[in-house]
């Protein structure tokens, strides 16, 4: 007996494991793709522009030159940069129109000044050295206060005729260059302070006679090299000047140089010439027979 097969339709067909069914936009299904470009690469950072290194340098370069702390000058450069991006023309027009640091503004000012008051002395017959150290101190001791600077060089006074300053000039300005140059000769600071006063309260205010005055003084210790008559006559108007005789000590020519000198005074004797001129003729006698003279140190 035949057996009796399945038509082909009729049959089930099985498998022993079955694929999953792919569904479409459920993640898992198929692997992911990486993104594409145009330029066929993935994730290719972005050149950077070569000139940019080039104007940040020179931006900050210029920033520094405005008086900008280094530190400073950077930031400010890359700000710059930042904003005009490759505009470089902009760029360099941001530079140049960023204003100087106020303390170099305030230096460029200072400078403008120096010049200006150093015409300005030049103009009144002042000696170029002496303006030069006058107006640097000055310009110190005003800070930022220059309305006040222009003031004092407005009021110095004009040295090209009488040559007499007003008692602020001689105390804040030549007072203390007489210091210092008769320190130079070998005095100690309050020696020289000394002298220095006692040529003022002598004097009339005539800048050149007081400058004469500091030149004129000898080094300490240096004896003038005067011949024997000469030095015996001018020993002898300094002793009678004092009312000494020949016959007398240190200590005796100091007495009687303090006594009078209490009397003639200027200060106590204000506006009298004749006791200031004769304050100035005890104080070179006694200057004399205690510095000068061999007749006290033999």
């Amino acid at each position: 007996m035949r057996a009796t097969t399945r038509p082909l339709h009729s049959r089930r067909i099985t498998k022993s494991s079955e694929q999953p069914r792919q569904v479409p936009g459920l993640r898992g299904n198929q692997p992911q793709q990486q993104p594409v470009n145009n330029s066929s690469k993935v994730d290719q950072p972005v050149a950077k522009d070569p000139l940019r290194g080039q104007w940040f340098d020179w931006s900050a370069k210029q920033f520094q030159g405005k008086g900008y702390a280094p530190h400073v000058a950077k930031t400010m450069a890359d700000t710059v940069l930042s904003r005009c991006g490759s505009d470089y023309r902009a760029v360099e027009v941001m530079v140049n129109s960023t204003p100087l640091s106020p303390q170099a503004a305030f230096r460029q000012e200072q400078q403008k000044n120096y010049q200006w008051a150093m015409g300005q002395f030049t103009v009144k017959g002042y000696d170029p050295d002496d303006a030069r150290q006058a107006i640097t101190r000055a310009l110190s001791m005003a800070g930022t206060n220059l309305t006040d600077f222009q003031r004092w060089v407005v009021a110095a006074p004009d040295v090209r005729g009488s040559a007499v300053a007003s008692p602020e000039y001689i105390k804040n300005e030549l007072r203390p260059w007489m210091i210092q140059e008769i320190e130079k000769k070998g005095f100690a600071p309050a020696e020289a302070q000394a002298v220095a006063d006692n040529l003022i309260k002598i004097s009339t205010g005539n800048v050149d006679e007081l400058r004469q005055s500091v030149q004129e003084i000898r080094p300490k210790g240096a004896r003038p090299q005067v011949p024997a008559d000469e030095m015996e006559q001018r020993n002898k108007e300094a002793l009678e000047t004092l009312g000494l005789t020949k016959d007398v000590s240190l200590n005796d020519v100091k007495k009687a140089f303090r006594k009078l000198a209490m009397t003639h005074h200027p200060d106590k004797n204000p506006g009298n010439l004749e006791s200031n001129q004769l304050f100035q003729k005890i104080s070179e006698a006694h200057r004399h027979l205690t510095e000068d003279s061999n007749l006290l140190k033999n």
